[in-house]
C-alpha cells in the first residue's frame, strides 16, 4: 500500500492539495501563539529530506548527478529513482560530463563534437549560448592567460570599499588599499 509521502509511480507527477486549519491561542501565558491541525503520518509531505536523508539544494543534486558511483547508498538510490523518472536526464548528464572533460582539458574530444552531441539533448539552449560566443570559449581553452589575478584584486577593492562606506574619507580608503596585506 502506497502512502502520500511516497514518490509518484510510473513517472507521473502527482499534486495533492490539502488544507489544514490554524488555531490561535488566546491565553497570554501560552508559549505558542498558533497551532496547526495535525494530518497524520500517512500524509507527510514528500521532500528531498525524506529521500536523501537531508535537505538538498539544486546545486547539491547537480553534484550528486555528476559525481557518479562514489556516493553513499542513500544518495545513489535517490539518483537512480530520479533517472528512472526522467530518462532524458541521463543523456544530459553524459553530455555535461563530456563538456566538463573538454573544458578541464582531460580528454581528447574536440569542443565542436561535444557541443554538437550536447545540442541534441535538453542542453540545447545552453549550447546555443556557448556557440554565440564560441571565439571567447576557444580562446579560454587555448590561450595560457587568465584574468583570475585581476578579478581577485577587483573583489578585494570592492570588499574594502563596502566595509568603509560612510565611515571615512578618500585618504583612509587610499591608505587601506595601498597598505593592505
Amino acid at each position: 500500500m502506497r502512502k502520500l509521502r511516497d514518490l509518484p509511480s510510473h513517472g507521473q507527477a502527482v499534486m495533492i492539495q490539502l488544507s489544514a486549519r490554524r488555531f490561535r491561542c488566546l491565553n497570554l501565558a501560552c508559549g505558542r501563539k498558533t497551532f496547526a491541525e495535525r494530518l497524520g503520518d500517512a500524509v507527510s509531505v514528500p521532500s528531498l529530506r525524506n529521500v536523501t536523508g537531508g535537505s538538498s539544494s539544486a546545486r547539491q543534486i547537480a553534484s550528486q548527478l555528476m559525481t557518479g558511483d562514489t556516493l553513499p547508498e542513500v544518495e545513489l538510490d535517490f539518483v537512480a529513482s530520479l533517472l528512472k523518472q526522467v530518462p532524458e536526464l541521463a543523456e544530459c548528464i553524459a553530455a555535461a560530463k563530456r563538456l566538463t572533460g573538454v573544458l578541464c582539458k582531460k580528454g581528447k574530444e574536440t569542443l565542436e563534437k561535444v557541443l554538437e552531441d550536447a545540442g541534441k539533448t535538453a542542453l540545447g539552449s545552453f549550447v546555443a549560448n556557448l556557440r554565440s560566443d564560441i571565439g571567447a570559449v576557444q580562446a579560454a581553452l587555448e590561450l595560457p592567460w587568465t584574468t583570475s589575478p585581476a578579478e581577485g584584486q577587483i573583489n578585494r577593492l570592492k570588499m574594502l570599499k563596502r566595509t568603509m562606506y560612510g565611515r571615512a574619507g578618500f585618504g583612509l580608503l587610499r591608505a587601506r588599499v595601498l597598505h593592505a596585506t
